[in-house]
């Protein structure tokens, strides 16, 4: 459960996957990003745990999905 965003989510739905798994990056209260991937292809559509990265103080992202590439994304901080 993300309890620490501070600031501008963004929310896409990827290619990844049949169906395209939907993608979300926050900003964090800890100087950090984060990112949740959600499974659109399995029964109960669980959500994946989230995985922190970067550094700095961040108030918004930009995800954009590389084309041509299943599974690769650009992220794009702002201050």
């Amino acid at each position: 459960m993300l309890t620490s965003a501070a600031g501008i989510t963004v929310f896409i739905q990827s290619r990844h996957g049949t169906k395209g798994n939907f993608e979300r990056v926050t900003p964090l209260a800890a100087r950090r990003l984060s990112h949740v991937t959600r499974d659109n292809d399995h029964p109960t559509t669980p959500w994946n745990p989230p995985v922190e990265f970067g550094s700095g103080t961040v108030s918004a992202v930009a995800l954009i999905h590389a084309p041509g590439r299943v599974n690769d994304f650009e992220t794009n901080g702002s201050v």
